[in-house]
């Protein structure tokens, strides 16, 4: 460290340059003589900034000529040490990048090395994408919380990066996601503020996953007015060729109406909707189960089972589970209470729970308990079985306010040791 801390300009100069295979007389140009680097080179000329950046320059022409990846700034020249924290900086990320993608286990410790390096050295973007890697090392191996924190710092490190605010609008919706699936919708929503102050007027596109992401937080935190906002906002920088992203903007919309009561619209948007969807059974069969709610709000029985029968023979004739398969089986379970056919809801509550805790989607999950809720006089024994047999899931989809919610309603129904099991299991 000694040797490091004592290295002049000239040396760092001579290290970088010959690490890369330059010769002196390549890197002259404009003012910069081969003559002068030499005697920089041997500390007999004093570089000054000036001088430095155009050897950096010159050096990231050759380099990028050369294929060789890697960018240098002209602090690299005056910071001892920070060239090699680079490179190692670029050895840590090639690591976390194959250990990812192999799947490979990474040990506690070596996490803890790379956490410390980084900590030690303002590298940017090193540090950033160096803390991605780690949040998504843990993503895929489904430690969600550890992610989350690692998310959150690559996010404070993206921010830092002044010349290059694209890095914090490609972040933002994957942070927003964790936050979103731990149930932390505050800082989802704070980060999408975050990104959108980053924002200038000619990257507004760049704001379309942004916007969407918060009109569905709003959507699902139940604030449906600040979620209209957000759709007015993707409705002026979206283009037709874009005809998928269109598709599920409009699907939030028409949830949004349904909340608002907005009927009438709601249909307007589906029929609109299914006219750009070509052969696409999920989002078909998504469409009409969105029906089937519309018109069982708007009491008309008719209506709720003629789109009834053509789903159920939607379903049956497919020969796959649907991405949408929670959403359709609980707007399918609305249905069949309204028409007061238990049997039926409960077969596909039944199935919209399991699926939901399959895929871990906590959105979908927290739907069919409220489903519950507001029909508990049909479906308290399905919530029964849930607890019996899934307890230990309940704390990935609810938080302690949901949970006091579900032991109030145990409680109301005399399933007391229902609730006691909660209680005691997540110390409440």
């Amino acid at each position: 460290m000694d040797n490091i801390t004592t290295l002049t300009p000239g040396d760092i100069l001579r290290k970088i340059r010959k690490e890369l295979g330059f010769k002196q007389h390549e890197l002259a140009a404009d003012d910069i003589t081969r003559n002068l680097i030499s005697l920089i080179e041997n500390n007999r000329a004093t570089l000054n900034r000036g001088n430095a950046e155009i050897l950096v320059r010159n050096m990231n022409s050759l380099c990028k000529a050369r294929g060789i990846d890697i960018e240098l700034e002209f602090r690299d020249l005056f910071i001892p040490g920070i060239y090699d924290a680079k490179s190692k900086a670029r050895g840590y990320m090639d690591y976390l990048k194959e250990a990812t993608y192999n799947n490979y286990k990474i040990p506690n410790d070596k996490i803890d090395e790379i956490a410390l390096f980084v900590s030690k050295w303002d590298l940017q973007p090193q540090n950033t994408y160096i803390y991605e890697l780690i949040a998504k090392y843990y993503l895929e191996h489904n430690d969600i919380p550890t992610s989350y924190s690692y998310y959150i710092k690559t996010f404070e490190n993206a921010v830092k990066i002044d010349k290059n605010p694209m890095i914090v609008l490609n972040l933002a919706p994957r942070v927003m996601d964790v936050c979103v699936y731990l149930g932390r919708t505050n800082d989802a929503l704070q980060i999408g503020k975050i990104a959108q102050a980053h924002c200038f007027s000619e990257d507004m596109k760049c704001m379309v996953p942004i916007w969407y992401k918060l009109a569905s937080i709003n959507y699902n935190n139940k604030n449906y007015d600040e979620s209209s906002k957000h759709l007015t906002q993707l409705d002026k920088y979206l283009e037709m060729s874009e005809s998928s992203r269109i598709v599920d903007i409009n699907i939030l919309k028409i949830l949004v109406c349904i909340e608002n009561k907005n009927y009438k619209k709601a249909l307007e948007i589906l029929n609109t909707t299914e006219a750009l969807i070509q052969n696409e059974d999920e989002i078909e069969g998504l469409l009409n189960s969105m029906k089937i709610k519309i018109f069982t709000l708007k009491s008309n029985k008719k209506s709720v089972q003629k789109e009834i029968d053509i789903l159920d023979d939607h379903l049956s004739s497919l020969k796959y589970i649907p991405a949408y398969i929670s959403d359709i089986s609980l707007n399918m379970a609305f249905g069949y209470t309204y028409l007061k056919n238990t049997s039926k809801a409960n077969e596909y509550l039944k199935t919209a729970l399991s699926f939901a805790l399959k895929n871990k989607d906590r959105i979908s999950y927290k739907k069919i308990i409220e489903f519950i809720y507001d029909n508990e006089a049909n479906f308290i024994d399905i919530l029964e079985e849930v607890i019996n047999n899934k307890s230990d899931k309940l704390a990935h989809f609810l938080n302690e306010r949901d949970l006091i919610s579900l032991m109030k309603l145990l409680n109301k129904n005399q399933k007391f040791d229902l609730s006691n099991k909660i209680l005691l299991q997540y110390n409440i």
